[in-house]
């Protein structure tokens, strides 16, 4: 899977303690609708020769995406402060292929970022050593199996179109869509585009551990309001949902979601709906046509382990 490999360098000071571990932290810098730390563990890594420090691996990250890391130490006295940021490193795009049972293989990618140090409780040191940040990037030719079974996505609140960017590294394919009038004022997410299971969103999610920190594609139909739907993706962590229509729609027009035109009047979908279901609704959700889904968003659904 892809990951990202966070150095830093010892504190010159551990204030008479030794130091017996280091807390580390993670931010997803692209998701500015979920922009809080996640603490990823406590870690006593080995020193690194070839970048010349602390080094941890974090793995099962999304690829082509940026993140942020800090780090505290650890002693007998207690945490140290933790560090500042370290400056966004983004994951590889990797080169995917899908064989003919639907498996995703590829290259898999590791960035490194270093040049940032934990300062200890006990020191109450303030002033930081900051050694210039290098980014190196180390990419395997080795096939293994990858946990992408999806294109990475960005939606912006201030276009009315996806950026999809699918494994391979060619350019980013833009794809018309509608966002719904009960989202976010503002958002700009990127992640993972992964089809929802079952793909109506008309019963409970199966697969709600591999949607979370991704992009929900949900279908239209089955009986289900829509807002039902965008719930039922958020309550498993997705950061967004893209709505795949079922073929009624030719254009973002009243004869698409009746009462909105976003052709002719620039309004947004849903704006008639009673509000009390869509205020519990935090994220963005968008609507694609079809035939826009099919041809740049689909792969086959990803399963949690041993559900394939």
């Amino acid at each position: 899977a892809t990951r990202l490999g966070a150095c830093w360098f010892p504190p010159e000071d551990d204030g008479g303690e030794p130091i017996t571990g280091y807390h580390l932290m993670k931010l997803h810098t692209d998701e500015h609708t979920h922009d809080d730390w996640e603490f990823l563990g406590t870690f006593f890594p080995n020193f690194d020769p070839n970048m010349g420090g602390l080094c941890h691996t974090v793995p099962h990250l999304l690829p082509g995406t940026a993140y942020s890391f800090k780090v505290a130490a650890r002693t007998a006295a207690g945490d140290g402060l933790w560090s500042a940021p370290s400056p966004p490193a983004r994951t590889p795009l990797p080169q995917l292929e899908v064989d003919p049972k639907g498996k995703v293989t590829g290259g898999t990618g590791h960035v490194y970022g270093r040049g940032w140090d934990p300062i200890t409780h006990t020191s109450f040191k303030k002033d930081m050593f900051e050694a210039p940040l290098h980014l190196e990037t180390h990419s395997s030719d080795k096939k293994t199996s990858y946990d992408q079974h999806g294109p990475v996505v960005t939606l912006h609140d201030h276009e009315a179109r996806l950026e999809v960017r699918r494994g391979g590294g060619g350019p980013a394919v833009a794809v018309a869509a509608w966002t719904c009038a009960w989202s976010p004022q503002a958002f700009s997410v990127t992640a993972e585009a992964v089809r929802a299971d079952p793909f109506l969103a008309d019963r409970p999610l199966r697969n709600k551990a591999v949607l979370r920190k991704r992009l929900a594609l949900v279908g239209r139909g089955g009986g289900v309001p829509l807002v039902t739907k965008a719930l039922r993706a958020q309550a498993a962590g997705a950061l967004g949902v893209i709505v795949v229509d079922d073929g009624r729609c030719r254009a973002f027009d009243q004869r698409c979601v009746r009462g909105a035109d976003l052709a002719a009047r620039g309004e947004l979908w849903a704006r008639g709906d009673r509000p009390g279901p869509w205020r519990g609704v935090r994220v963005p959700v968008v609507l694609v046509l079809a035939g826009d889904a099919e041809a740049h968003l689909f792969l086959p659904p990803l399963l949690p382990p041993g559900e394939e």
